[in-house]
């Protein structure tokens, strides 16, 4: 006799650290890595295959001015920056479950495990290469 215990998708996902703050210099090329930012979910599969997204949850347009990598967490800018006109942004991303083709993205404030997306803010502070001491 052969038991196989399937997993169910029962461990929530969490970021490695509870906040990111990261820095830019004014006026660099776009391309510039922010930094990364890393979830884990101890799930077996298929329930540990999540993808990372910028959401513009303060309709700033952050999630314009940065991509991010969905599988490796890694953040690009996408624009150049003026510190005059920006000094700070506030990135929100979610780390979401991914079925095959279907992504789901839930709400983690209900109690039950069920489709996973946990949230987290990042801070970008931009300084100004052009500060006179």
């Amino acid at each position: 006799m052969e038991l196989t215990i399937d997993d169910v998708n029962d461990e929530a996902p969490v970021f490695t650290q509870s906040s990111y703050e990261f820095s830019l210099d004014e006026h660099l090329p776009v391309g510039v890595v922010l930094g990364h930012v890393t979830a884990v979910d101890r799930d077996a599969p298929p329930f540990n295959h999540h993808l990372y997204k910028i959401v513009d949850a303060y309709n700033t347009g952050a999630d314009e001015m940065f991509s991010i990598d969905p599988r490796s967490g890694r953040i690009i800018s996408t624009v150049t920056f003026d510190r005059e006109v920006t000094d700070e942004l506030v990135l929100c991303i979610h780390y979401k479950l991914e079925l095959g083709r279907l992504s789901i993205l839930a709400d983690i404030s209900e109690p039950k495990i069920s489709a996973i997306s946990i949230a987290i803010f990042v801070t970008a502070a931009l300084f100004d290469l052009y500060t006179q001491a």
